[in-house]
Protein backbone atom coordinates (compact mmCIF):
# COMPACT_ATOMS: atom_id res chain seq x y z
CA UNK A 1 0.00 0.00 0.00
CA UNK A 2 2.83 2.41 0.92
CA UNK A 3 4.57 1.63 -2.36
CA UNK A 4 1.41 2.41 -4.34
CA UNK A 5 0.86 5.71 -2.49
CA UNK A 6 4.50 6.68 -2.96
CA UNK A 7 4.28 5.92 -6.68
CA UNK A 8 1.13 8.00 -7.03
CA UNK A 9 2.71 10.96 -5.19
CA UNK A 10 5.86 10.81 -7.33
CA UNK A 11 3.74 10.62 -10.50
CA UNK A 12 1.60 13.57 -9.48
CA UNK A 13 4.66 15.62 -8.58
CA UNK A 14 6.35 14.91 -11.90
CA UNK A 15 3.24 15.60 -13.95
CA UNK A 16 2.58 18.81 -12.06
CA UNK A 17 6.12 20.05 -12.67
CA UNK A 18 5.90 19.37 -16.39
CA UNK A 19 3.15 21.98 -16.79
CA UNK A 20 5.25 24.81 -15.37
CA UNK A 21 8.77 25.50 -16.48
CA UNK A 22 10.60 28.58 -15.22
CA UNK A 23 12.32 28.90 -18.61
CA UNK A 24 10.08 30.46 -21.22
CA UNK A 25 10.27 28.69 -24.60
CA UNK A 26 11.31 30.59 -27.74
CA UNK A 27 8.48 32.66 -29.26
CA UNK A 28 6.41 32.15 -26.09
CA UNK A 29 5.31 34.00 -22.98
CA UNK A 30 4.24 32.82 -19.54
CA UNK A 31 0.77 33.74 -18.29
CA UNK A 32 -0.26 33.56 -14.63
CA UNK A 33 -3.77 33.66 -13.25
CA UNK A 34 -4.61 35.44 -9.98
CA UNK A 35 -5.77 33.69 -6.82
CA UNK A 36 -6.17 35.06 -3.32
CA UNK A 37 -7.50 32.95 -0.46
CA UNK A 38 -7.94 34.73 2.84
CA UNK A 39 -9.95 33.15 5.63
CA UNK A 40 -13.12 32.10 3.80
CA UNK A 41 -12.91 34.70 1.03
CA UNK A 42 -11.81 33.59 -2.43
CA UNK A 43 -10.74 35.84 -5.30
CA UNK A 44 -10.05 34.17 -8.64
CA UNK A 45 -9.15 35.98 -11.85
CA UNK A 46 -8.17 33.64 -14.66
CA UNK A 47 -8.11 32.95 -18.37
CA UNK A 48 -11.53 31.49 -18.99
CA UNK A 49 -10.38 29.46 -21.99
CA UNK A 50 -7.72 26.95 -22.96
CA UNK A 51 -7.64 25.07 -26.27
CA UNK A 52 -10.66 27.20 -27.22
CA UNK A 53 -12.80 25.63 -24.47
CA UNK A 54 -13.93 26.95 -21.06
CA UNK A 55 -11.71 26.00 -18.09
CA UNK A 56 -11.41 26.78 -14.40
CA UNK A 57 -8.48 28.43 -12.68
CA UNK A 58 -5.15 26.82 -13.67
CA UNK A 59 -1.47 27.11 -12.83
CA UNK A 60 0.81 29.26 -15.05
CA UNK A 61 0.95 28.28 -18.71
CA UNK A 62 3.03 29.24 -21.73
CA UNK A 63 1.44 30.57 -24.91
CA UNK A 64 2.77 31.81 -28.23
CA UNK A 65 3.67 35.50 -28.08
CA UNK A 66 1.96 38.18 -30.20
CA UNK A 67 -1.59 39.48 -30.60
CA UNK A 68 -4.12 37.83 -28.32
CA UNK A 69 -7.87 37.90 -27.78
CA UNK A 70 -8.28 36.71 -24.18
CA UNK A 71 -11.47 35.96 -22.28
CA UNK A 72 -11.06 36.43 -18.53
CA UNK A 73 -13.34 35.43 -15.68
CA UNK A 74 -13.25 37.08 -12.25
CA UNK A 75 -14.99 35.16 -9.48
CA UNK A 76 -15.37 36.32 -5.87
CA UNK A 77 -17.11 34.63 -2.99
CA UNK A 78 -17.14 32.60 0.17
CA UNK A 79 -15.25 29.31 -0.15
CA UNK A 80 -18.17 27.41 1.37
CA UNK A 81 -20.64 28.87 -1.14
CA UNK A 82 -18.68 29.20 -4.39
CA UNK A 83 -21.78 28.16 -6.31
CA UNK A 84 -23.26 31.54 -5.35
CA UNK A 85 -20.06 33.54 -6.02
CA UNK A 86 -20.34 36.76 -8.00
CA UNK A 87 -18.47 36.98 -11.26
CA UNK A 88 -17.61 39.18 -14.22
CA UNK A 89 -16.41 38.25 -17.71
CA UNK A 90 -14.17 40.58 -19.75
CA UNK A 91 -12.32 40.40 -23.06
CA UNK A 92 -8.82 41.75 -23.64
CA UNK A 93 -7.27 42.35 -27.03
CA UNK A 94 -3.57 42.74 -26.29
CA UNK A 95 -0.10 42.24 -27.77
CA UNK A 96 2.12 40.16 -25.47
CA UNK A 97 5.89 40.05 -26.01
CA UNK A 98 8.09 36.99 -26.34
CA UNK A 99 10.06 35.91 -23.29
CA UNK A 100 8.02 37.87 -20.75
CA UNK A 101 5.81 36.74 -17.90
CA UNK A 102 2.36 38.29 -17.51
CA UNK A 103 -0.30 38.06 -14.85
CA UNK A 104 -3.87 39.12 -14.28
CA UNK A 105 -4.61 41.60 -11.52
CA UNK A 106 -7.69 43.25 -10.05
CA UNK A 107 -9.13 45.97 -7.84
CA UNK A 108 -12.49 45.32 -6.17
CA UNK A 109 -14.78 48.06 -4.88
CA UNK A 110 -18.21 47.06 -3.60
CA UNK A 111 -19.86 45.16 -6.48
CA UNK A 112 -17.47 46.23 -9.24
CA UNK A 113 -14.11 44.86 -10.30
CA UNK A 114 -11.41 46.49 -12.41
CA UNK A 115 -9.24 43.98 -14.29
CA UNK A 116 -5.98 44.29 -16.21
CA UNK A 117 -2.94 42.39 -17.47
CA UNK A 118 0.48 43.38 -16.20
CA UNK A 119 4.07 42.23 -16.52
CA UNK A 120 4.78 39.92 -13.59
CA UNK A 121 8.26 41.24 -12.80
CA UNK A 122 7.78 44.99 -13.25
CA UNK A 123 4.06 45.45 -12.59
CA UNK A 124 3.81 47.46 -15.83
CA UNK A 125 0.19 47.42 -17.04
CA UNK A 126 0.09 46.19 -20.67
CA UNK A 127 -3.67 46.15 -21.28
CA UNK A 128 -6.56 48.48 -20.85
CA UNK A 129 -8.19 48.45 -17.41
CA UNK A 130 -11.74 47.12 -17.76
CA UNK A 131 -14.32 47.69 -15.02
CA UNK A 132 -17.37 45.44 -14.76
CA UNK A 133 -20.16 44.85 -12.29
CA UNK A 134 -19.88 41.65 -10.23
CA UNK A 135 -23.10 39.68 -10.51
CA UNK A 136 -24.45 36.24 -9.74
CA UNK A 137 -23.93 34.12 -12.86
CA UNK A 138 -26.86 33.90 -15.20
CA UNK A 139 -27.68 30.92 -17.39
CA UNK A 140 -25.87 31.69 -20.65
CA UNK A 141 -26.33 28.45 -22.60
CA UNK A 142 -23.37 27.87 -24.89
CA UNK A 143 -22.19 31.52 -24.83
CA UNK A 144 -18.95 30.66 -22.97
CA UNK A 145 -18.08 28.01 -25.57
CA UNK A 146 -18.64 30.54 -28.38
CA UNK A 147 -16.52 33.13 -26.57
CA UNK A 148 -13.70 30.61 -26.15
CA UNK A 149 -13.88 29.61 -29.81
CA UNK A 150 -13.40 33.29 -30.75
CA UNK A 151 -10.34 33.73 -28.51
CA UNK A 152 -6.70 32.94 -29.22
CA UNK A 153 -6.04 30.42 -26.42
Amino acid sequence: MKVVLSSILVGLTLSGCSNFSPKIADNHLRFENFRRLQNYDVELVYLMCENHRPVSWTSPKQFTSGEHDLWVKAKFGDIERMSSAKEAIVNFKVNLDEGKAYMLNRNVKADTVSLWIQESETGLVVSEVITEKLELPNFVGNLREKQCESGTV
